[in-house]
C-alpha cells in the first residue's frame, strides 16, 4: 500500500537505491548483497534478480570475497544452467545463500527461506523480429515488481532492495506486453491453418501483430508447410505431428529423407536441451562433444535424442541410409538464417544475413564463409546481433538445398576511369550473394543505361534553341527538343554505345532532324532553317538561347545588298566583320548601316586596309571574297 508494485511487502521493508546510470547493474547489486549480509546480518536466504547471464557472472565474481569471510553460498540461477546446478539453487538449505537469477526465479520457481530480495528492475525480454530474435534489456513493469518484492516474503516478513527510483518505477507500465505481441508465431500460425480457421476471424484475447503473423505464414511457405493461400501442405500436417517447433520439426523431416536422423537428432538434442561443451559458437563442437558433455545435460540431451529418433520412424525415408548430408538437413530449417562473412574485428567476423542486416561471431574457421545463425542475441536495435550458435556451411550446399530459392541478378554500372559499363551478374540467396562474375557489359537497354544513370548528359544548345524558335514562330508541328527530349535521343540513336564518348560523339543534331517527319522537317527549315543566301554565298544562321537569330560574315560579304537576310518576315541580326574577323558593327537594318555609319567606317578602313576594296556605294557593289586577303591583312 503506498508504493507502486509492493507485493505484500510492508512499506518499511521496500527500499528504493538510485546508483549512478553509468554502472553496470551488477556491481551495485553485490554492494548491496554485502550491507545486507555482513552489516546487517539477515537471517535467510538473498534473492537477486539481473537482467542476464552475463550480468550474474559478473555479480558472482564480486560476492567471491563475501562467499568466503561470512560463509555464503552464492549460487546462479538462469535457464541454461544444468539442472543440477538450478536444483542446487532451490534446494532447502541451513546454509545462508545469495541467488543470483534471472527472472525465472519471479514466479515460476519457489525458492524456501529468502527473506530478503535486491531487485535490478531490468529484464532481458525475447522479440521475434523481421531478421533475427532480439534479447533486450529493459525495465521490468509495475506487476513485475510486485512479483519479485513479494518473493521476499513467502513465508515470512520480508524485504526488498530496489535498485532504481521509486517514481521510476511510478513511470513503468502497470504489466508486461502480452507473449503473442513479442513471440515467434510460426507454431500458431500452423495451427491455425490446420484448424480451417482465418486469423482475423479468431475471438483473440490480444490479437496477433499483423506483421509477426504475416512473417511466420511466409517463413511456413518457406518451409513448404502452407501453399499460397495459407491452407496446409502434407508437410505442414507431418511438421504439426513431431513434437518440436515448426523450424527443427524441418530439420527432423529433411533429415529422414536424406538418411541422415541419428545425425540430425543429436543436432537437434543440441539445440532443445543446450547441451553445450564450452562456450565455442561452433555448432559441430558441441554436437562432436555430446557424449562427454556435463552428465545432467548429457542425461537430458539423451532422452530428447530417443524421444526424436522414435517420433522420425514415421517419417518418410530416403533411399540412402547415412550417406546425406546433415548440414544440408539443418538447412532446410534455417535457410532464412544464412549468413556470409564479409569483414573482420578483432577476434570476431562480421556477417551479412540473407534476411538482411548484420551479424557479429566470435571466429569460427578461416576457411568458412557461409555461417548459418542457430542463435543470437540482439541486446540493441543499434548494434549488430551476436551470434552465439552458428554451424558453417559451403556455397555447394547452399546450391544444393536452395536451388528454387536463388536469384540470378545482374547488375551494370559505369566505371569512370575506363569509361565502360560493368556487368556483374551474381547468384542471391536473399541479400547475400552466394557467386558472381565481373566482365565488360556488351551493348543493349540496360548498358544505356548504366552509361546515361547520373551523367549530365550533353545538351546541343544550338538545336535546342532552334527548334524553341521555330515552334515560338507557329511551327507547332515541330516536337520540342530540350534537355529531356535530347536526353531520349541518345538513348535512340545511341543503341550500340558502350560508352560515354560514343554517346557525346553523335551527330545529334543531324540525327534528330532526319528522323523528324516529312511535314515537321519542312516546318523547321521554314521557321528555322540552318542558313540563308546572301548575293552569292550562304552563311549559318545562329541560335542563341534567350536572344533572337543572328548571321555574322566580313562586311564585304553584304556588298550588293540594299537591306539583310529576313527570317519569317523579321530582318535577321547582322554582326559585320573588318577583314581582321573583329566586330564593326551589330545591326538589323543593313541599309540604314550603309548610309549612316559606313561613309565614317570606310575612311579608315581604307587607310587601314588598303589591299581591299571599299566602294562608295557598297548597296550595288558586287560582293568581294576575302580569302586571298586574309594571309596579309589579318594583322
Amino acid at each position: 500500500p503506498g508504493v507502486p508494485g509492493g507485493g505484500g511487502v510492508p512499506p518499511s521493508a521496500l527500499a528504493h537505491v538510485r546508483p549512478p546510470r553509468e554502472v553496470p547493474v551488477a556491481g551495485p547489486a553485490a554492494q548491496t548483497v554485502r550491507r545486507l549480509v555482513r552489516d546487517e546480518a539477515v537471517d535467510g536466504h538473498v534473492l537477486v534478480f539481473l537482467p542476464g547471464a552475463a550480468e550474474i557472472r559478473r555479480a558472482e565474481a564480486a560476492c567471491a570475497a563475501l562467499a568466503r569471510d561470512e560463509n555464503v553460498a552464492v549460487l546462479p540461477l538462469h535457464g541454461a544452467l544444468p539442472p543440477a546446478a538450478q536444483d542446487a539453487a532451490l534446494a532447502p538449505s541451513s546454509r545462508r545463500k545469495v541467488i543470483l537469477a534471472t527472472n525465472v526465479a519471479e514466479s515460476s520457481l519457489t525458492i524456501d527461506g529468502v527473506v530478503a530480495v535486491v531487485d535490478s528492475g531490468l529484464h532481458r525480454q525475447a522479440r521475434a523480429t523481421e531478421l533475427l530474435p532480439e534479447l533486450r534489456e529493459q525495465p521490468i513493469s509495475q506487476a513485475s515488481a510486485a512479483q519479485r518484492a513479494g518473493r521476499a516474503g513467502r513465508t515470512g516478513p520480508g524485504r526488498c532492495v530496489r535498485l532504481y527510483a521509486e517514481d521510476d518505477l511510478r513511470r513503468r507500465p502497470a504489466f508486461d506486453p502480452p507473449e503473442i505481441t513479442r513471440a515467434d508465431l510460426d507454431e500458431a500460425v500452423l495451427a491455425v491453418a490446420l484448424a480451417g480457421a482465418a486469423a482475423e476471424t479468431l475471438p483473440w484475447l490480444t490479437p496477433p501483430p499483423e506483421s509477426a503473423w504475416a512473417r511466420a505464414r511466409a517463413r511456413l511457405e518457406g518451409y513448404g508447410a502452407v501453399d499460397p493461400t495459407g491452407a496446409p501442405t502434407p508437410l505442414g500436417r507431418r511438421l504439426a505431428q513431431l513434437p518440436l517447433p515448426p523450424r527443427l520439426a524441418c530439420v527432423l523431416v529433411d533429415a529422414a529423407a536424406r538418411g541422415v536422423v541419428d545425425e540430425a537428432t543429436t543436432v537437434l538434442a543440441v539445440l532443445v536441451e543446450r547441451v553445450r561443451a564450452g562456450r565455442s559458437p561452433n555448432l559441430w563442437h558441441h554436437v562432436a562433444a555430446f557424449d562427454d558433455a556435463s552428465t545432467a545435460r548429457r542425461a537430458a540431451g539423451a532422452r530428447a535424442r530417443r524421444q526424436l529418433r522414435q517420433a522420425a520412424r514415421r517419417l518418410p525415408k530416403g533411399e540412402g541410409e547415412g550417406e546425406g548430408d546433415v548440414t544440408a538437413a539443418l538447412l532446410a530449417g534455417f535457410l532464412d538464417r544464412v549468413g556470409k562473412v564479409v569483414g573482420e574485428g578483432t577476434g570476431r567476423r562480421r556477417i551479412a544475413l540473407a534476411a538482411g542486416g548484420m551479424a557479429e561471431v566470435q571466429r569460427v574457421d578461416d576457411a568458412t564463409f557461409f555461417l548459418v545463425v542457430l542463435e543470437a542475441e540482439q541486446r540493441s536495435p543499434s548494434r549488430p546481433a551476436t551470434a552465439t550458435l552458428v554451424a558453417p556451411v559451403t556455397a555447394e550446399q547452399l546450391f544444393d538445398v536452395a536451388a528454387d530459392r536463388l536469384e540470378m541478378v545482374e547488375t551494370r554500372t559505369y566505371d569512370r576511369a575506363r569509361d565502360s559499363v560493368v556487368l556483374v551478374e551474381e547468384i542471391r540467396l536473399g541479400r547475400i550473394v552466394l557467386d558472381g562474375s565481373r566482365r565488360r557489359a556488351p551493348p543493349g537497354p540496360a548498358t544505356l543505361d548504366a552509361l546515361l544513370d547520373g551523367w549530365d548528359v550533353p545538351v546541343d544548345v544550338t538545336l535546342r534553341a532552334r527548334v524553341a524558335h521555330a515552334r515560338a514562330t507557329g511551327a507547332e508541328e515541330v516536337p520540342v527538343c530540350d534537355e529531356a527530349a535530347q536526353r531520349e535521343a541518345r538513348r535512340h540513336f545511341g543503341a550500340g554505345a558502350t560508352s560515354r564518348a560514343e554517346l557525346a560523339a553523335l551527330p545529334l543534331a543531324t540525327l534528330w532532324t532526319q528522323a523528324l517527319p516529312p511535314a515537321a522537317q519542312r516546318a523547321l527549315r521554314r521557321a528555322a532553317p540552318t542558313e540563308v543566301a546572301l548575293k552569292d554565298k550562304k552563311v549559318r544562321v545562329h541560335y542563341p538561347a534567350g536572344a533572337p537569330p543572328f548571321v555574322e560574315g566580313y562586311v564585304q560579304d553584304f556588298y550588293g545588298l540594299a537591306e539583310g537576310p529576313h527570317l519569317g518576315g523579321q530582318p535577321l541580326t547582322l554582326k559585320l566583320w573588318g577583314p581582321n574577323r573583329r566586330p564593326l558593327q551589330v545591326t538589323d537594318d543593313l541599309g540604314g548601316f550603309w548610309a549612316r555609319h559606313y561613309p565614317e567606317l570606310r575612311k579608315t578602313l581604307s587607310r587601314r586596309y588598303p589591299k581591299h576594296h571599299w566602294p562608295d556605294h557598297p548597296a550595288t557593289a558586287p560582293p568581294k571574297l576575302l580569302r586571298r586577303h586574309l594571309s596579309s591583312s589579318s594583322s
